[in-house]
C-alpha cells in the first residue's frame, strides 16, 4: 500500500504514506515503543502537528517569500491574482519548506494541502506531499466543472491548471 524506506547504513527512515523521516529513535516512538534516555538515547523534540483548517491556509498564504512569488510569476506564469484567489502560499511541515496549494472539496471548503517542492530545496527528494497525513490526490479546482458542459482540459498538475485557467480554457 506504501513504502518505508530504511538506511541501514546511517539508520534513517522516510515513510512515503505518512510523510514522517528521522532516525530509528523517532522511528520506535513513532511506532508507540517507549524509549529509555538512560541508555543515552537522544531525546527527540517533536514538530508541533499544525491544525490544518482555513486559518492555516490563510497563514500560508501571507506568509508567501519573494522568491516563491516570482517564481510564480516569471517561470512558471502565474499571476498575483491567481495567487490569491486560489490562496498559494508558502508553509514548513514535514520538517521542510513547501510551496502550499490548498485543495478544495466539492462544497468548496479547504480539505487539504498539496505540498510542492520549494525550487531552491535542491536537497529535498519529494516533488511534493500532502497535509495533514493520510490526503491523497483530488481534482484541483473541481468547482470549475460544474454547470460546464463545454469540452475542458484536464492537466497534470495544479500550476498547468492555473496556466490554462489564466488563459480562458476551462
Amino acid at each position: 500500500e506504501a513504502h518505508c524506506y530504511i538506511t541501514s547504513d546511517v539508520g534513517l527512515y522516510d515513510c512515503k504514506k505518512c510523510g514522517e523521516q528521522g532516525n530509528i529513535i523517532t522511528l520506535a516512538r513513532h511506532l508507540g515503543y517507549p524509549i529509555d534516555n538512560g541508555h543515552n538515547y537522544p531525546a527527540v523534540k517533536a514538530q508541533p502537528k499544525l491544525k490544518f483548517d482555513a486559518a492555516l491556509v490563510e497563514k500560508c498564504y501571507k506568509a508567501i517569500p519573494d522568491h516563491i512569488r516570482q517564481y510564480l510569476n516569471d517561470e512558471r506564469g502565474i499571476s498575483d491574482e491567481q495567487i490569491e484567489e486560489f490562496k498559494l502560499g508558502y508553509g514548513q511541515f514535514y520538517g521542510r519548506n513547501w510551496i502550499t496549494i490548498p485543495i478544495a472539496g466539492e462544497d468548496g471548503s479547504w480539505s487539504f494541502l498539496k505540498l510542492r517542492k520549494d525550487p531552491q530545496d535542491d536537497d529535498n527528494p519529494d516533488k511534493y506531499k500532502f497535509y495533514p497525513k493520510g490526503s491523497s490526490a483530488a481534482i484541483f479546482n473541481a468547482q470549475a466543472l460544474q454547470g460546464n458542459d463545454t469540452l475542458v482540459l484536464i492537466c497534470e498538475g495544479e500550476l498547468d491548471c492555473l496556466i490554462a485557467e489564466s488563459q480562458s480554457i476551462p
